[in-house]
């Protein structure tokens, strides 16, 4: 009998330690805002998650989803190790255990809250840029009072040196007050500033494009134009005092001052990313961080810059471990990373093929493979430090390796391919005639047996293949329902298959389970009515007979053989591999150098509960990338006002695409971004109380 399994998933106290993301990079995700608090606390907010370190930088904590926002986190502050306060679109969230644990506040403002800052435990004030609007709290966020600013142009930036007296930014003006708020006094001036700090209510600085940074010594009445030495675009000042200072851009500038901003001198730092925040704890120790997830740290008052904390640069898309220790991954642009400790560092090599790898394994220390697309297949007889090519004889796709030994290796791929080398691959064969099957993985059981799942692509029917013979003969082993397998893992007679099938509310997600190698088959997993492209992906048996199982986005786990199953969701990543190192240790990887480890044998933090609707969706834009058009699909469950915006990499709202009440159901709405220029957006959607971001690149 079919079991389906209806689930809920809700957070509850952490029983047990969850996928937590691994070095060399805290989050893979743009940075937009850091706040430090004495000489060990970093607090930095992102693309949907916040980020923190206490001691240092040595080790970061990375807490997602919180609350069920997945937002753009523009701006943090903390006062203390404790009580800090992040912004967004819309949204104030606060919380007193230095964020185990926060609480929405309602700032009254449906605008990007762009600025936060709290000057004690009650009084603070907060900047929206649409809108034009600062918002004051004198309770600690409990209420916020509305105070609009007579601008006329979207507020891009402002500064507040304490609950009164501040100053804001809109296109060729700044306005300050000494009020709260109550009144505005504006200064004309030609600018397009995008950040600004005040030392006192006279000093202060505005930077903003075209390199441009501005003093004023009057509180605002005028500036003068300082020389920074470069055209490139500031995003961010931080001054220690009134003369030590450094402004951060594109393309990796960072400019220090020493005189007050009389002269700016240009500091070489260890990347070409956009920056986007900077801020120093006295006046050696800094941090700077980026659009792309990299940190920058620097222990001698920004003179050298240490690349701390980066990504691997590349999609990462499997990974393979030969015991605890060591281990390799693979990715795009033809990159592959090896850990020689537990993946706490990473080395890269790159293939000579500039291509994606879709998966890895070795034989032993020395001898490797991996496989990707057109057909390529590389090795290694060193560990990894250097790969030579090898003739596959095909130009499809290859997903999945699996070798008998350093002589007798297989590969697996699209349009029924399915090679084999006796000779470590000097030369390969394909055993199998191009049909329609699609391959998505193959394994060695321990019965030297191979098995290799798919589906049959034009008539949709699953492919579950055993050869008892090394490849000469195949016997398919399933043929329970009609869906597309894309993964398998075998323990002893314990078999598990999963994959994804259409129905009339969606994709149903699935998992299948065999415990007589493979006879009898009973479904133990069964999630209906997800958007397209949702599958189990990769599903897993550790050591202590747990199942790990992950789709897109969620992370599946069940310790009694699958009866009942936990979940973690990941909504703004998307996941690609999961694999173990040993019987405790998982290792998932995904889009955005996403590398997850857990080492309680796969366990998540989340309690289950019986009934599980997921009927709001916002799919990911294709084609991505894209010039200049893509296509962006949602999903609403019932009526309302949906909203749907494109915004930059500073979060400004670049575009409006939806903003109306829809009946429910699934739309599809088309992007034109010629007016723009090449780069990274965001789009968010908002319909009811969901709300989720992802992001797109346009490149021109």
């Amino acid at each position: 009998m079919k079991k389906v399994l209806l689930l809920t998933f809700v957070l509850s106290t952490i029983i047990f330690a969850q996928w937590a993301q691994h070095l060399p990079s805290p989050y893979g995700n743009a940075l937009l805002g850091i706040n430090l608090v004495g000489t060990e606390d970093v607090f930095i907010s992102s693309f949907g998650a916040f980020i923190k370190s206490t001691n240092n930088g040595m080790d970061w904590e990375v807490k997602r989803n919180i609350n069920g926002h997945n937002d753009l986190w523009y701006s943090v502050c903390f006062i203390n190790s404790s009580i800090g306060w992040m912004s967004g679109n819309g949204i104030i969230i606060k919380t007193t255990n230095g964020g185990e644990d926060w609480v929405d506040q309602n700032p009254n403002s449906p605008d990007q809250i762009y600025e936060i800052r709290f000057f004690d435990s009650q009084k603070g004030i907060a900047i929206t840029g649409q809108e034009k609007r600062i918002l004051v709290s004198n309770n600690g966020g409990d209420t916020w009072n509305v105070k609009n600013v007579p601008s006329t142009n979207f507020l891009q930036c402002g500064y507040f040196i304490n609950d009164t007296t501040g100053w804001v930014s809109g296109q060729n003006e700044i306005l300050k007050t000494t009020n709260s708020g109550n009144s505005w006094v504006t200064y004309n001036i030609a600018s397009f500033y995008l950040d600004a700090f005040f030392i006192d209510e006279n000093i202060g600085w505005f930077v903003g494009s075209g390199g441009q940074i501005s003093k004023t010594t009057n509180g605002g009445q005028s500036w003068t134009n300082q020389t920074s030495n470069t055209t490139t675009q500031f995003n961010s000042i931080f001054m220690i005092d009134q003369n030590t200072g450094w402004a951060v851009g594109f393309n990796g500038v960072v400019v220090k001052t020493s005189d007050g901003g009389t002269n700016w001198n240009s500091i070489t730092t260890p990347t070409t990313e956009m920056l986007t925040g900077i801020n120093f704890s006295d006046q050696n120790n800094g941090w700077v961080i980026s659009n792309k997830g990299t940190i920058l740290k620097s222990t001698d008052g920004g003179t050298n810059w240490i690349l701390w904390s980066r990504n691997l640069e590349s999609n990462l898309t499997n990974g393979f471990f030969l015991n605890s220790q060591v281990g390799w991954l693979t990715g795009s642009n033809g990159l592959i990373f090896k850990t020689l400790d537990s993946g706490d560092n990473w080395t890269s090599t790159i293939a000579p093929v500039i291509n994606t790898f879709n998966d890895i394994e070795f034989a032993d220390i020395n001898f490797g493979w991996a496989v990707g697309n057109n057909g390529n297949i590389i090795k290694s007889t060193n560990g990894g430090s250097n790969w030579n090519t090898q003739v596959s004889g095909v130009t499809t796709k290859l997903n999945s390796i699996s070798s008998t030994g350093t002589d007798t290796v297989f590969a697996v791929g699209l349009n029924g391919t399915i090679l084999k080398t006796t000779d470590g691959g000097n030369n390969w064969i394909n055993i199998i005639q191009p049909t329609s099957n699609q391959f998505s993985k193959i394994i060695k059981d321990d019965n030297n047996d191979l098995w290799i799942c798919g589906y049959d692509n034009s008539s949709f029917t699953p492919l579950l293949l055993k050869s008892t013979d090394y490849g000469i003969g195949w016997e398919n082993k399933f043929s329970t329902d009609s869906m597309a397998l894309y993964a398998i893992t075998k323990t002893n007679n314990v078999i598990l298959i999963s994959g994804g099938k259409s129905g009339p509310s969606g994709i149903e997600m699935l998992i299948y389970k065999s415990s007589d190698n493979g006879e009898q088959w009973s479904n133990i997993l069964s999630i209906p009515g997800n958007i397209n492209g949702a599958r189990i992906i990769e599903i897993s048996i550790n050591n202590n007979g747990d199942y790990v199982a992950i789709s897109l986005n969620k992370i599946f786990f069940s310790s009694d053989q699958g009866n009942t199953w936990n979940s973690e969701s990941f909504p703004l990543e998307t996941l690609t591999s999961l694999f173990f190192s040993d019987s405790n240790t998982g290792w998932i990887t995904g889009q955005n150098s996403l590398v997850l480890k857990n080492t309680n044998s796969g366990i998540t933090n989340i309690k289950t509960i019986d009934n599980w609707i997921d009927n709001y969706s916002l799919s990911q834009n294709y084609p991505n990338p894209f010039n200049p058009t893509t296509k962006i699909s949602y999903s609403i469950a019932t009526a309302g006002i949906v909203s749907l915006k494109i915004y930059d990499i500073l979060g400004r709202e670049v575009s409006t695409l939806v903003n109306e009440e829809k009946s429910a159901g699934r739309y599809e709405v088309n992007f034109n971004a010629s007016q723009l220029a090449s780069g990274v957006y965001f789009y968010q959607i908002k319909a009811g109380s969901f709300t989720q971001t992802k992001k797109l690149m346009l490149l021109k």
